[in-house]
């Protein structure tokens, strides 16, 4: 006869087992995911800012959006950005980025690259409005052909974020 002890878990403790995982596994993923995004939209509008903020000192006629990224200071290699149609589109943390121009004047636009996986939100800054954010609630600017012109209804101004202290 064997010694209790020795014989492992039994099948009940292993279900146990199996569901308590399950149970983290449904209620994490669905958080996790939603950080996620938050996480990418917030880097985006981080990123639209600060390319933004170069747009508005560059004036008419704009740099290039490769022009924007070196004066900001970013580097590609350790910034995730990954240049896309010959270096029209920038791609990083999931969200894609484009300078425009438009009846209002240049505009540079992120938007997610696969809605709903990566955002939701897009985001532009016009030359001639600042910084602003639509929800973007039907998914209609997803992926690298179809942005947002930044003219549509329902884009909302973002308040600007002050200057990070010096320490």
């Amino acid at each position: 006869m064997k010694d209790p002890q020795q014989q492992g878990i039994s099948l009940g403790a292993a279900a146990s087992l199996v569901a308590v995982i399950a149970v983290l596994v449904v209620v994490s993923l669905p958080r996790l995911q939603a950080f996620a995004l938050g996480e990418n939209e917030a880097d985006a509008a981080a990123l639209t800012r600060v390319l933004g903020r170069e747009l508005a000192e560059e004036g008419s006629p704009p740099l290039s959006l490769a022009g924007l990224v070196d004066e900001a200071g970013l580097d590609p290699k350790h910034d995730d950005l990954e240049w896309l149609d010959g270096g029209r589109l920038l791609r990083r943390h999931g969200y894609l980025f484009a300078l425009t121009a438009n009846k209002a004047g240049a505009a540079l636009c992120a938007w997610p690259w696969t809605y709903g996986d990566t955002g939701r939100a897009a985001f532009v800054f016009r030359s001639d409005r600042g910084m602003l954010r639509h929800g973007n609630p039907s998914g209609s600017w997803t992926g690298p052909a179809r942005p947002p012109a930044g003219l549509e209804p329902g884009w909302v101004a973002v308040a600007e974020e002050p200057d990070p202290p010096a320490f």
